[in-house]
């Protein structure tokens, strides 16, 4: 028994056990800090986005959305696990859900959860269904009971609105997940879906146009924005439609006749909005409509020798607006290219307060050129020219009274509304994707209108999504080299030093 213990007490003290016992508790030690780490970071609200173009991060938009949620709004999500697009879509619902205690969402793998895919008759992968209220089955429970169930709304979001394919290269997808997600939870959670026409009948930029010239872009953007795009002939129909909660006047290239004009008039003194693209050296026939409220168009070209592009392509300076205000915070910049400045008439408009704010300016180096002549250098001619800065955007509001004989006496006062800008070129389909700013910019300008506080932000960013694509030999080759050759260079490389200190 005496030698037993005095060999387990030499087995103790053998320097290259308690070398070995120091290694192996190190070993757990680090692996139990690095499980630690993990669960203690996955359950942190703080993330690093490290893609080009942050498309793991939310945007400000959605972030304010989500934490303004009123309606409980649940996502149910039907992907194959083994996907990028469900590990794409996975990590954006958790970020939504992070933002909001009433968003709740579910991921579904259809390969092992048959009966819910069929339940919910989707015939395809990577579709997330939106959902409020309570569905059908339940409603009928409370109606039992005596209990109003709120209405059951559902919304959904298809594989090509979340990942828009290249035609040309089907391996190149665009991530727009969240814009397609934020876009459902507006269209199930706000009360009216706003009415945005567009003119037509002068030769404006037309949403029907996906070339360079058209505002096809423009128009899917808004519809992901939950507004509803109509077009409008203002001659044909006597007038603004009744339903219209917004009119957009894009570049018209003939001017609008005297009787359209008077109805343009009408409608923004009854509390009307509108947004006003006028390009310069043309007549819109709208010119008298706006020196109602003091607006003056000025002629000649913006240019400015500043401007990192071309002179005719300045960029400009944002002033203080809530329109302007994330764009202005983050240095969003912003094109507007082939640009007239505005200015004010400063006549008297007693006893009418009309307010007028600038949204963009040009710098100081920036002039109005009279005449611009192919091949000639821009230069400033005293005189003939209008030096900067100038505005080239305002913002134009009024409080009216409502007609008596149309309204009660006490009905509150209506708000006319309008943006006027001096190019309509910065929305085409050429230059919107040139600049984020650009399309913020518009999109704020209606959302600040329509009183929509919630949505004036930056858009989410699109990136591409990256895929990797290995070939069967590149993958049986990779198979070699991570799991065979390299585990077995570590335990020769430990072979040779073992037999090494052996022979020592």
């Amino acid at each position: 028994m005496k030698k037993i213990l005095e060999a387990l007490k030499n087995f103790i003290k053998n320097r290259d056990l308690r070398f070995g016992l120091s290694a192996v508790f190190l070993t757990l030690a680090t692996l139990c800090i690095i499980w630690f780490a993990g669960k203690l970071l996955s359950d942190s609200p703080l993330r690093l986005d490290l893609t080009e173009n942050k498309i793991y991060s939310l945007s400000d938009q959605t972030k304010r959305v989500m934490k303004e949620l009123k309606a409980e709004v649940k996502a149910t999500a039907f992907v194959r696990k083994l996907g990028t697009e469900a590990k794409y879509i996975e990590y954006m619902l958790t970020e939504m859900g992070r933002n909001s205690k009433k968003f709740k969402f579910e991921i579904i793998d259809i390969d092992v959860d048959q009966v819910k895919w069929q339940k919910y008759m989707i015939g395809e992968a990577n579709i997330v269904v939106f959902e409020t209220g309570e569905n059908p089955a339940e409603a009928q429970g409370a109606a039992q009971k005596d209990k109003k169930p709120a209405p059951y709304k559902r919304k959904d979001v298809k594989q090509q609105d979340i990942f828009q394919v290249d035609p040309y290269n089907p391996q190149k997808a665009e991530p727009k997940g969240e814009q397609a997600f934020i876009n459902a939870v507006y269209s199930l959670t706000e009360d009216k879906q706003r009415v945005v026409y567009f003119s037509e009948g002068h030769k404006e930029l037309s949403i029907g146009l996906a070339d360079r010239n058209g505002l096809s872009e423009l128009a899917n953007y808004l519809k992901t924005e939950n507004y509803y795009i109509k077009t409008v002939k203002i001659a044909a129909e006597g007038g603004v439609p009744e339903d219209c909660d917004l009119l957009v006047v894009a570049g018209p290239l003939n001017p609008f006749f005297d009787k359209e004009a008077d109805a343009v008039k009408s409608y923004l003194r009854n509390g009307g909005r509108a947004v006003f693209m006028l390009n310069p050296d043309t007549c819109s026939g709208l010119e008298k409509t706006l020196e109602y409220w003091n607006i003056k168009l000025e002629k000649g070209v913006i240019l400015d020798k500043r401007s990192f592009f071309q002179p005719v392509l300045p960029i400009p300076s944002y002033k203080i607006h809530p329109i302007t205000s994330p764009l202005n915070k983050d240095q969003v910049p912003l094109i507007l290219p082939y640009s007239r400045g505005i200015s004010d008439i400063k006549a008297k408009l007693d006893p009418r307060v009309v307010s007028r704010d600038d949204l963009l300016v040009s710098s100081e180096s920036s002039w109005a050129a009279a005449e611009l002549k192919n091949g000639e250098k821009p230069s400033f001619k005293e005189g003939r020219d209008i030096k900067g800065p100038l505005a080239l955007a305002v913002a134009v509001s009024e409080f009216v009274k409502t007609d008596p004989k149309k309204a009660p006496i006490d009905a509150e006062a209506k708000e006319t509304q309008f943006v006027v800008v001096g190019s309509s070129f910065f929305i085409s389909n050429q230059w919107l994707t040139q600049s984020r700013g650009n399309l913020d910019f518009f999109i704020n300008s209606i959302n600040w209108m329509l009183k929509q506080e919630n949505k004036i932000s930056i858009r989410p960013a699109a990136d591409d999504l990256k895929r990797l694509e290995i070939t069967p030999l590149r993958a049986n080759i990779m198979f070699l080299a991570v799991v065979v050759l390299v585990p077995l260079a570590v335990i020769s490389a430990g072979i040779f030093v073992w037999l090494k200190r052996r022979s020592k």
